[in-house]
């Protein structure tokens, strides 16, 4: 018998580097007997009058387009709640606080209208707290964009004027890690893969969309149990996590990726992350059935 399955994406995010991924899911699914189809987040409402799909694939961070898929008893892949989750990395940092590992973080309050930090207590709260050079995050964000490491006051407080009204954290700067990390792709309870990225340019981000480059490697077990700690806390079907090296060379969570773009991982490891998903959710529509 066929599963069918839509591979929900975003309509307004349409470009060489996702299409090359949708590409790869839907080879794969046909490899599989899984009748897949692209449904953009502009269409679910006219799809759901002709039927209903066994499954939803979510490669976009539209929250309420999952919630209303769940909604009608469709089960998604990332489920929407652990999308939301990951998509928000104050959401992320606060889910696994005291749990895992994480650099000393201070969340950006929440701020109406034009804020004059200057002379807020909370700039120099910030730098006490997580010292010199800092991290600073927007919330939303992906490839390494809106990050950015800050070494005075000043930076701090161009910063937070640029970022408006947006949602942010700050985080102690891991020095040891400084241009490098781990990218590992769980699926289930498993690492299927991972490489270690190491800046190509000096940036403080490993991000190979940055200019960052990809090595296989082999870690200690510790990298892959936080791993998959994370995503278990996080109730993720399957994630990219990425974790940086701190004190030792031990594993801290630095970011979870629900819709982590794999093909970069693929090309380094000779991997097919787009097939052990596939069989993952496979594995848990059959689980389903037999309840």
């Amino acid at each position: 018998m066929t599963v069918t399955g839509w591979l929900v994406v975003n309509a307004f995010l349409r470009s060489a580097k996702f299409d090359e991924l949708y590409a790869d899911i839907l080879t794969n699914a046909a490899k599989m007997n899984i009748a897949m189809q692209v449904v953009t987040n502009t269409e679910v409402l006219g799809a759901l009058r002709t039927g209903k799909p066994d499954f939803a694939l979510v490669w976009d961070k539209d929250i309420r387009c999952a919630q209303l898929l769940e909604h009608v008893g469709i089960r998604c892949f990332n489920r929407a709640d652990a999308i939301a989750i990951c998509d928000d990395k104050t959401a992320t940092y606060l889910g696994l606080l005291d749990v895992l590992p994480q650099p000393a973080t201070v969340i950006v309050p929440m701020r109406f209208g034009q804020v004059k930090w200057h002379d807020q207590r909370f700039v120099d709260d910030a730098i006490a707290a997580l010292g010199l050079p800092l991290v600073a995050k927007e919330a939303f964000g992906s490839f390494g964009s809106q990050v950015f490491l800050i070494h005075t006051r000043d930076e701090l407080l161009q910063f937070l004027d640029r970022i408006e009204n947006r949602p942010a954290l700050l985080q102690e700067f891991i020095a040891n890690s400084r241009g490098r990390d781990v990218r590992m792709q769980v699926v289930g309870n498993t690492v299927v893969s991972s490489m270690l990225r190491e800046s190509g340019n000096g940036d403080f981000r490993a991000n190979l969309t940055n200019g960052g480059v990809g090595t296989v490697v082999t870690l200690p077990e510790a990298f892959a149990t936080m791993a998959i700690q994370a995503c278990q806390h996080l109730q993720l079907d399957f994630a990219g996590v990425d974790l940086l090296f701190g004190p030792d060379e031990q594993p801290i969570i630095c970011e979870i990726n629900s819709n982590a773009h794999f093909i970069n991982l693929n090309k380094v490891a000779d991997a097919n992350i787009a097939a052990d998903i596939l069989a993952h959710i496979l594995q848990c529509l059959q689980e389903q059935d037999q309840k």
